[in-house]
């Protein structure tokens, strides 16, 4: 959105690059590292989040020619945004911990790591490894929308807030 001078509001589209939108995809996702602060005892309790990302159609058939498909932008979020081991403070790696040992069922169970991931953590808590601020792929949602070139977003909403169930 652009103010001119007369203080009326015009909306532009500026250019964008793959480089800029997926900067920005990482940015975000990343900030999910806050999980990592956990202890339910002090009442410090982030939850989890869900990410739905919206692609426009021009920026998904720049990503696929440079190779990307669904899976492997999936899998390059991911990646980008995990924290190194050595990156980890002791808190941060204790409220790792805490989050793994946790089995409550507070938020309907929507903030414990799913127990086919546990070793995924388990394994990114030593040196070389790194740990993932998403606590499954499914958490990150990929729809392709749009028409007009340059509209990318994204939103973030409480793991386990929306649930799909079947209507007959």
């Amino acid at each position: 959105m652009l103010f001119s001078k007369t203080g009326l509001m015009s909306w532009a589209v500026l250019p964008w690059s793959e480089e800029e939108i997926l900067h920005e995809i990482i940015q975000d996702v990343a900030k999910d590292r806050r999980i990592f602060q956990y202890n339910p005892r002090s009442g410090n309790r982030a939850h989890p989040q869900s990410h739905v990302i919206v692609l426009h159609p021009e920026f998904v058939n720049e990503l696929h020619q440079k190779g990307f498909t669904s899976q492997s932008l999936l899998d390059y979020i991911i990646e980008k945004t995990s924290v190194p081991y050595e990156e980890l403070s002791k808190e941060e790696i204790q409220g790792i911990k805490d989050r793994i040992a946790d089995k409550s069922d507070v938020f309907f169970g929507s903030d414990l790591i799913p127990p086919d991931r546990i070793p995924v953590f388990e394994k990114s808590l030593k040196p070389g490894g790194s740990v993932p601020v998403v606590l499954t792929p499914q958490d990150i949602h990929i729809v392709v929308a749009g028409g007009i070139s340059g509209y990318s977003f994204g939103f973030a909403y409480a793991r386990g807030a929306l649930q799909t169930k079947l209507i007959r």
